[in-house]
């Protein structure tokens, strides 16, 4: 059996994988797994932020870091999703 980031290699960039198994794809060397996964991402986050409240710190930490724009398109999304206390404390 294919795994998730096997069926997202490839094709038409709308096709889209299932969330819960695709969050680290978003560091992905392949550039379409890195886009399709964080359009997951950010889909999953607009309808129910609290499921990836747990992933904030490496949303900001790793997923921050890739360059690509689609992912960051996507994922400057989930940061208007959350709700984020008046100070935020440096995350190094």
């Amino acid at each position: 059996m294919d795994s998730v980031l096997d069926k997202l290699l490839g094709g038409d960039r709308r096709s889209i994988g299932r969330a819960d198994e695709v969050f680290y794809g978003m560091t992905h060397a392949d550039l379409l797994i890195r886009m399709r996964c964080s359009d997951v991402i950010e889909k999953v986050c607009r309808l129910y932020p609290e499921y990836l409240q747990p992933y904030r710190e490496p949303l900001i930490k790793d997923v921050a870091r890739v360059s690509q724009k689609e992912v960051r398109w996507h994922v400057a999304l989930c940061f208007r999703a959350w709700t984020w206390k008046a100070r935020i404390s440096r995350i190094s």
